[in-house]
């Protein structure tokens, strides 16, 4: 972003240009020290502080809490608690009047005490400031955000080292900016307090509402005054709680977690009966069998889950979310079942006050919200929570919303007036996912919300000029260029008399040159290595990745979007003799939600991750082969994740030891895998696991016949299809695209987000699988019958088939 133009409006909100008001000193002089803004700060304390002043503190205090009077707040966090004394001594110092147009920064100048030309020039910069309402719209991670004023629209890129590295962007905050730090450029300071998401909207229409009122009562008054009187109001939206006082469930029930349990006299019987009932599904597990149970609720038309009964042994235990759900269920097994239960007691917890015992054991010093003593509890709690939110959000985008003007969503999207304000929540809701990922917390993805409203082209334009996904050494080349000149400079000498499935290993790089002087050079940056660059274990991987690439001639396959989404609902039921690289080295590119989403769940549960919490741009697996000597073959995975924020992407590592004869899916520990294990909703299971299989199914696509021949009777025959290649000047490209049943996919869609009626989704659709050829074939590659869903043959009429080409 361009530094302020000198005509420009002055960003402190003065409303002068910003040639005669700050920028005016800024020519003349080179703002102040952070020394000498330090002594000025420390001789306002000492002012406010002085026994006859006392009373001033005090008033400025009454004022600036006064908004959370009679707020509870949770346990005693020291860093919250530092910015809001923070914030509350800039107010008391630089908005708070003594008299109209009079503040304690004033009275100091005043006073008598003598300044440095720096101290001044800091007092009375500040005093210039007010918090105000700003929205992150750019971040350069390690020197700058780029901020919005929510209100007027202007922008200004500030100086922020810190905030930089953790703050994503959309973020909502309560700043103040000095237009001239100690920097010399625009800076944060008097505490920078981020928004919760949900407020975001409702904050912004009190604070223009507020703006007119006050205008209207005091016409001459400088818009600097105006935002000094709400500071106290922007602090209380940022540290009141968040949790609701009450939820409830779609039945109106004040959710309470309730688990009724129940002695078991004849096993045979209670399974027989609770097959037969209407409402509840069977699944079996390998230690228990559940039953869910659905209906119909109060408050929704389409069925939603009650909750679920539980046969472990001779105990069976309901688990749902309201006392009276609880007691219905008890009801309903005891009329079922009979004298072949008795019921033991009912154990019920309150919903809110888990969330707050969970949040008072606090955060670990990992940053990850530690698992409560109870693993059945944690996982009703956070399924309840997934449940609800995926369940919400189908049903939101149709139903009324008050700050659309009791419009839907759906029909706002269509509104030139309204269409602003649901990109503002989308954004919003994008943003709650990247904190409930970083906090380790449930977390429901909306990005599905921008194609289905036809809001593509403003969701493009609200993520900024960003390049088109590129692969994870692309990137890297722009971040830390001599990484790759490194690995090009040992891959051209292990070129000479190698074989053509030679690979370079970790061992065989130990004794390199150019490998010691990069790790000697990126140790004397231990700044970059230590916030945001890349550690030395991962640098060195790097080598190891890149190297193989360059030895290869860099091989690069794009997976298709719709193609990923297929490929990841289908079984790895084929032995490992049918996994065959096809090349010794070379990358698979995934831009698609299924893939990103995975690959974000992965990072959120590694504390030590720089990515967690962020949305990604890319995923990039390379892939390496190798031979051990007991005949079994080595697959090496470098899944690299690339959020496209200035940050060198991220490396996570994988190893499968490939057994000719052992099955594929358990050769990736998924044992028996049922085709609802498939369907599951992204956010069930292991994320590095489920990534794992994709790529796993993406090999073998690349590497299979074609699939079209053995397509299931419902869908229409097309032409074959083979993925094209397209040769680029240094990379060999292939794109491997699919032949899409858009029902198919849109279905697969949605059962994989978690919404709707899911078990009646399910058992309609049917996962992907391979199938060997028979022996007599001389085309021995396995055929893909990809997913697709159940239904009468005139389907294939109705549907098209499209092939997305490149």
């Amino acid at each position: 972003m361009a530094k302020i133009g000198r005509n420009a409006p002055c960003p402190c909100g003065s409303g002068q240009k910003y040639k005669r008001c700050c920028g005016r000193e800024a020519l003349v002089l080179r703002g102040y020290s952070a020394a000498e803004r330090e002594s000025a700060l420390l001789k306002l304390q000492r002012f406010t502080e002085d026994p006859d002043r006392e009373e001033i503190l005090d008033d400025a205090d009454e004022l600036f809490w006064r908004p959370l009077e009679g707020v509870e707040f949770g346990p005693d966090n020291k860093d919250v608690e530092a910015m809001s004394d923070f914030a509350s001594d800039f107010y008391a110092w630089f908005d708070f009047r003594l008299e109209p147009g009079y503040t304690v920064a004033d009275a100091l100048l005043a006073s008598g005490e003598r300044f440095s030309p720096g101290e001044r020039r800091y007092i009375e910069t500040m005093r210039a400031t007010a918090m105000r309402l700003y929205e992150v719209v750019e971040v350069w991670p390690g020197q700058a955000i780029a901020l919005r004023d929510m209100i007027s629209g202007q922008e200004v890129r500030v100086r922020e080292r810190l905030g930089s590295r953790r703050l994503p962007r959309w973020t909502v905050l309560a700043a103040r900016v000095s237009p001239c730090g100690a920097s010399g450029q625009p800076e944060i300071d008097g505490g920078m307090l981020s928004i919760p998401p949900m407020r975001h909207q409702s904050l912004r229409a009190w604070v223009r509402e507020e703006l007119d009122r006050m205008r209207e009562l005091e016409p001459d008054a400088p818009e600097r005054d105006l935002w000094g009187e709400l500071a106290p109001d922007l602090h209380a939206a940022w540290r009141a709680p968040a949790l609701p006082s009450r939820m409830v469930n779609y039945d109106g029930h004040e959710m309470v977690l309730t688990k009724v349990q129940f002695d078991v006299v004849e096993r045979e019987r209670v399974v027989s009966a609770l097959d037969g009932a209407r409402g509840l599904e069977r699944e079996e597990h390998d230690d228990h069998v559940e039953w869910a149970w659905s209906g119909t609720a109060k408050e929704r038309k389409e069925p939603v889950v009650f909750g679920w009964f539980v046969l472990r042994g001779a105990k069976l235990e309901l688990r749902t979310n309201s006392v009276e759900r609880g007691e219905r269920g008890r009801k309903l097994v005891e009329r079922l079942a009979g004298d072949a239960v008795h019921y033991r007691l009912t154990v019920t917890e309150d919903a809110i006050k888990a969330l707050e015992e969970a949040r008072e054991r606090g955060m670990s010093r990992s940053g990850k919200l530690e698992s409560p003593n109870d693993p059945a509890l944690q996982s009703v709690l956070l399924g309840v929570a997934e449940q609800h939110m995926a369940d919400h959000y189908e049903r939101w985008i149709d139903e009324p919303v008050p700050m659309l003007d009791d419009h839907t969503p759906r029909d706002a999207a269509g509104e030139a007036k309204l269409r602003p304000v649901l990109v503002t929540t989308l954004k919003d809701m994008e943003r709650m996912y990247e904190q409930a990922l970083l906090a380790g917390s449930a977390a429901y993805d909306p990005t599905w919300m921008w194609e289905e409203l036809g809001l593509e082209a403003e969701r493009d334009a609200a993520r900024g000029p960003a390049a088109r996904p590129r692969p994870a050494h692309m990137a890297l080349a722009e971040s830390m260029p001599r990484v790759e000149e490194v690995a090009r400079t040992i891959a051209d000498e292990e070129r000479v008399g190698a074989a053509i499935d030679h690979t370079i290993t970790r061992a065989s790089l130990e004794g390199r040159l150019s490998l010691h002087a990069l790790v000697r050079e990126h140790a004397e940056q231990g700044e970059q290595i230590d916030e945001g660059g890349l550690r030395r274990t991962e640098l060195e991987s790097w080598v190891e990745v890149l190297s193989n690439f360059e030895l290869h001639r860099r091989k690069v396959f794009w997976v298709d979007e719709a193609l990923s989404w297929m490929l990841g609902a289908t079984g790895l039921d084929i032995t490992g003799e049918g996994l065959r690289l096809p090349f010794a080295a070379f990358a698979l590119v995934f831009t698609d939600r299924h893939a990103l989403g995975l690959a974000e769940r992965m990072l959120s549960r590694d504390p030590e991750s720089r990515l967690r919490g962020r949305m990604l741009h890319a995923v990039t697996v390379y892939l390496l082969g190798a031979s051990e000597d007991d005949g079994a073959r080595v697959v090496r995975m470098a899944i690299v994740c690339d959020a496209a924020d200035g940050r060198p992407p991220e490396l996570v590592s994988h190893e499968l030891r490939v057994e000719a004869e052992s099955r594929l899916s358990r050769i990736l520990g998924e044992g028996e895998a049922s085709e609802d294990a498939l369907l599951e909703p992204t956010s069930v299971g292991s994320p590095r696991l489920r990534l794992v299989h994709l790529v796993v199914n993406a090999i073998l696509y690349a590497t299979s016949a074609e699939p079209e021949s053995e397509a299931p009777s419902t869908e229409p025959a097309g032409p074959a299809h083979q993925p094209r290649r397209v040769t680029c000047p240094s990379d060999s490209v292939f794109f491997l695209p699919g032949k899409i049943d858009i029902s198919s996919l849109r279905n697969l869609k949605r059962v994989r987000r978690g919404g709707g009626k899911l078990e009646v989704m399910r058992r309609c659709m049917v996962r992907g699988h391979w199938r060997r050829a028979p022996a007599g074939w001389k085309d021995q590659r396995p055929r893909w019958i990809k997913p697709h869903w159940r239904g009468p043959s005139a389907a294939a009429i109705i549907e098209r088939e499209y092939r997305l080409k490149p």
